[in-house]
């Protein structure tokens, strides 16, 4: 499963994001700002913006 997690580098995010590729799932997280090399270098697919943002939403989740 591609799994969408908004704040990629927050508290929550940190440690969310380790569980969900324990399980082998595909993900990709909204982070505020750099750094993300974290995420990268654990298979990540990092979004830098802002939750308000629809256009950058609909990029970062495109339709299945």
């Amino acid at each position: 499963m591609h799994v969408f997690v908004t704040g990629g580098t927050g508290y929550l995010g940190r440690h969310l994001i380790p569980k969900l590729l324990e399980r082998g799932h595909r993900v990709t997280a909204l982070v505020r700002s750099l750094p993300q090399e974290e995420l990268e270098g654990r298979g990540v697919v990092p979004v830098v913006g802002d939750i308000t943002r629809l256009d950058l939403l609909r990029k970062a989740v495109p339709p299945d």
